[in-house]
Parts: structure tokens; C-alpha cells; sequence
């Protein structure tokens, strides 16, 4: 673990004096703000109530990366699972709902603010934000007030078991895992956490802010979730390592085993074990899984007509949009998403293979009345 002197000088090199000052006094002011501050008695009453509540489960916590687009998620249908930020942009690929949700990032929260205030929060159990980000951005000001939100102290890095004080530690996945341990999860899964990031190619706003011009995203599971006009911060890999590593000593030495099931990537601070050993589901019961995302009200018999009936294509070159419905080999197919998710909903990999719908399909505008509904 590097020391406050060694990371100031770091990001001094990486992000600019005039960012570090500006970081430092928001930072200060936050600190000086605390010690007038009254307690939030409804806050911490939230939070001794769920402690320990899910204790002894096991579950799934979801970075972002491009790696979820090799990732059977169809899986995780009755598995507890926490997810951040854009999640909800995977929605349309999936019969499930994460059950945990967070945000710390301010870029993202002030861009997603609208959404947050409207019904996303109604998708999970329990939310959870920094009440003061810091950078001294008043996140608890800006939200409508609910039950299901719960508020962070993330003034102070490094990890915690003692929530609502809770360390980011540069990523929101940190944060997660320190939220998932206090709920009484002993054995977590980590899956598209890649750690691997594209050179930047939008505006550059800061020293350390960028926005995107094009929905040209390579470094998340859909190209517009650094689409255009989004806002975000760069990422500092080599830093994020080491907060992995910490993360890994402290959890191991408080009974959380922690596991890195990301389909190749850059993390290993945690043991890999392969997401399909996991499972057992027979043939039948995962297919049906797989259905689901597409449209529960489709029979297997309709299924496998799609499935084996529909155009197959093999080269980028073949993908039109006038197809309504296609399939790939899953080496094309995670490429294809990129360019074919503007006009095609992609489900998969099933069975090494991804199908391709239409957005106007009516067989996904059954399961989108269907969502409305619910």
C-alpha cells in the first residue's frame, strides 16, 4: 500500500498541481463540513437494520467491462447480484434485476440524475451513494428522498466494515464489495471487471475529465455507455490494482472469500474460478434461462425455430439491418455488438453462439409490454 506522500506526488504527475489543489481544498472543506454536520439517525438506523441480513449467501457483484458480453448472465437469474452505474443499459438483454445498486462517481451520478429521481431506484433492494462525494459534491441534496437508498461516509480511503464509513479506493466495485460484507455475503463473485481501458478520443474537459463525442465505447459492454456526450474521469488502472490487492488481505482476513469470475481480463488479486462451475443446471433448465431474457412467453418449441432456422452470418461484412434476425459464433458475435446493438438487441453466448434481434421485432416488443406491466 503506498503511502499519502507517494499517492500525492502520483497524482500530481498523472492529473496536474492545479487538480490536486482543487481535489485537496474540496476535500478539506468536506472534512471541516463534517465536524458541523448533525447525525443522520434515519441513516444509520437503515444500516443496522440489513446488517448481516443475507448471511452466509453467496453473491455476484458486476463491473462494466466488454468482458460481460462473453459472460453467460442469463445465469445469475435467481442469484443475488450488485451492479453500478449504467447498469440498467443491460436490461434489455436480461430476465433479471440486480437487487444491490451503486453509484460514487459524480460524473456519472449527475448524468443519470434524471433517471435516479425518475423509477430506476424502484429496480433494487437497496441503493447506495455518498452523501458528500470526496470532492465535496452534495450527492443527498440532489436525490428525492426514499426508503430503499441508503447514504456513505466515503470520506476516508481503505476498507471498512463499519458502514456507512466506507472507502471507494478508486472504484465503485471496492465500495460494493465493502457493502456486499456488511450485508453478511461470505462468498462473492466478481464478473466484468476487466480492468483495461481504451486511450481516450473525446473532449478533454480536465487533466482527468473527458467527454465523449460518438458512441464509440470499447472499454464498457455497450458502446454507448461512454456515449456521446458523457461525462467521466480517467481511469488509473495501476492504482486500481493495488486497492485490489488491499481489498483481497482485508476481506480474507474477515471471512469474505472473494473470487474473480471475469472472462479473461487484467484482475487477478483474486482467485479465478470460471463462472459455469458455479451452475448445474441441466439442458433444458438453462435454455430456459436463456429464453427468458428474450421473451418468457416464448415456447422452446419457438425457440429452437429461431434459433436454428435463422440467418447465419459469418463475417462483419454480412451484418445488414434489414436482417430482423440473425445468429454468430460467439468469437463475431461479441465483436458484431458494437456496431449491430444500434438496430439489434444481442442475446448470448448460448451454446458459443449469440442471436441478434431487431428492436422493431414483435417478438421483443412482446417483452417489452410485458416490462410496462410489471
Amino acid at each position: 500500500m503506498r503511502g499519502v506522500y507517494d499517492q500525492a506526488i502520483s497524482s500530481i504527475k498523472e492529473e496536474g498541481l492545479s487538480v490536486f489543489l482543487d481535489r485537496s481544498v474540496r476535500y478539506f472543506t468536506l472534512k471541516l463540513n463534517r465536524i458541523f454536520e448533525s447525525e443522520d439517525k434515519e441513516n444509520l438506523q437503515k444500516w443496522k437494520d440489513i446488517k448481516g441480513k443475507y448471511k452466509g449467501k453467496r453473491a455476484f457483484i458486476l463491473g462494466n467491462g466488454p468482458s460481460l458480453n462473453e459472460t453467460p448472465l442469463y445465469l445469475l437469474k435467481d442469484e443475488f447480484t450488485m451492479c453500478f452505474n449504467r447498469v440498467n443499459m443491460l436490461y434489455e438483454r436480461l430476465s433479471w434485476k440486480p437487487d444491490f445498486f451503486a453509484i460514487t462517481d459524480d460524473l456519472v451520478y449527475m448524468d443519470m440524475l434524471d433517471e435516479l429521481n425518475g423509477k430506476l431506484l424502484e429496480d433494487f433492494e437497496y441503493s447506495f451513494f455518498p452523501d458528500i462525494t470526496p470532492y465535496n459534491i452534495n450527492f443527498k441534496e440532489k436525490l428525492k428522498a426514499r426508503d430503499n437508498v441508503l447514504w456513505l461516509h466515503t470520506d476516508t480511503p481503505g476498507f471498512s466494515l463499519n458502514l456507512p464509513y466506507c472507502g471507494i479506493n478508486q472504484s465503485v466495485v471496492n465500495a460494493g464489495l465493502q457493502i456486499l460484507a456488511y450485508l453478511g455475503f461470505t462468498e462473492i463473485y466478481v464478473l466484468g471487471v476487466d480492468m483495461s481501458f481504451a486511450s481516450h478520443t473525446g473532449k478533454k474537459l480536465s487533466s482527468r475529465d473527458w467527454e465523449a463525442k460518438d458512441n464509440n465505447d470499447v472499454s464498457h459492454f455497450d458502446p454507448r455507455y461512454w456515449g456521446k456526450g458523457k461525462k467521466y474521469h480517467t481511469a488509473r488502472v495501476d492504482i486500481m490494482a493495488e486497492k485490489f490487492e488491499d481489498a483481497r488481505k482485508f476481506f480474507t482476513e474477515n471471512g469474505v472469500n472473494i473470487y474473480n469470475s471475469t472472462i479473461g481480463g487484467k484482475l487477478e488479486a483474486f482467485p479465478r474460478k470460471a463462472i459455469r462451475e458455479l451452475f448445474n443446471y441441466s439442458e433444458e433448465e438453462e435454455r430456459q434461462l436463456f429464453i427468458d431474457g428474450i421473451n418468457s412467453t416464448l415456447s422452446p418449441d419457438a425457440f429452437l425455430t429461431l434459433w436454428n432456422e435463422s440467418k447465419v452470418i459469418k463475417t462483419a461484412d454480412e451484418f445488414s439491418v434489414a436482417n430482423e434476425i440473425f445468429t454468430t459464433d460467439n468469437v463475431l458475435g461479441k465483436d458484431l455488438i458494437r456496431t449491430a446493438i444500434l438496430s439489434h438487441v444481442p442475446f448470448g453466448p448460448y451454446q458459443d453462439r449469440y442471436i441478434f434481434i431487431d428492436r422493431n421485432s414483435d417478438i421483443l416488443q412482446k417483452t417489452s409490454n410485458q416490462d410496462e406491466s410489471q
